[in-house]
């Protein structure tokens, strides 16, 4: 059993389309007729780094995309504190993805907002720090894959700046905390910015 010829081209440790084949490998299959499958090796050509390519069957988890984008920020040396909370978010999306039949390929502003939608239906709700957070990483993992943001009108202010509210101290950036109520009130509004 072979996976298929196609292998990605960006590299997860520089970012560019640089991956060239490097042959084949095989690893026995952990079931009942121990086979033999085949696998694709890649190598970058700009940083030198191999990679292996295994048959979505054979994943260990069977969300490469997510497993890409954590190898990627392993790589870049983020903390394991900070990976297990990105891995957690992928784990939501992941799940919302197979129960609503969607996929990262198919995302728009659209679905992004009814993702939003399905969080605040969740009880207990999570706090808007938590839906924000899950939002960032979303779109994290989406420029990373399509190396572009998601299709259609942003439906969120995405940042803004506060002060404190007795009126001291420096600016601080903030993701806003709103998700646009206006918008969630469901499809049937319409409502423009």
């Amino acid at each position: 059993m072979a996976c298929t010829e196609q292998i990605l081209r960006r590299c997860p440790l520089c970012l560019r389309d640089s991956i060239i084949g490097h042959g084949w490998r095989r690893k026995q299959a952990h079931d009942a007729s121990h086979d033999w499958i085949k696998y694709r090796r890649g190598l970058c050509n700009l940083c030198k780094h191999a990679l292996t390519f295994l048959p979505v069957f054979s994943l260990p988890y069977t969300h490469s995309w997510a497993n890409q984008f954590l190898d990627a920020q392993k790589v870049r040396q983020l903390s394991l504190r900070s990976l297990r909370a990105y891995a957690y978010d992928l784990l939501h999306l992941a799940r919302w993805f197979k129960n609503t039949q969607h996929s990262l390929g198919r995302l728009n502003q659209s679905l992004l907002l009814e993702y939003v939608r399905h969080q605040l239906e969740q009880q207990p709700s999570p706090t808007p720090q938590t839906i924000n957070h899950r939002l960032c990483v979303l779109r994290c993992v989406y420029r990373f894959h399509y190396a572009q943001e998601i299709p259609g009108k942003p439906l969120f202010q995405r940042r803004y700046t506060t002060r404190s509210s007795l009126g001291y101290g420096r600016r601080q950036t903030k993701i806003t905390t709103n998700l646009g109520r206006r918008y969630l009130a469901g499809p049937t509004r319409n409502c423009h910015p």
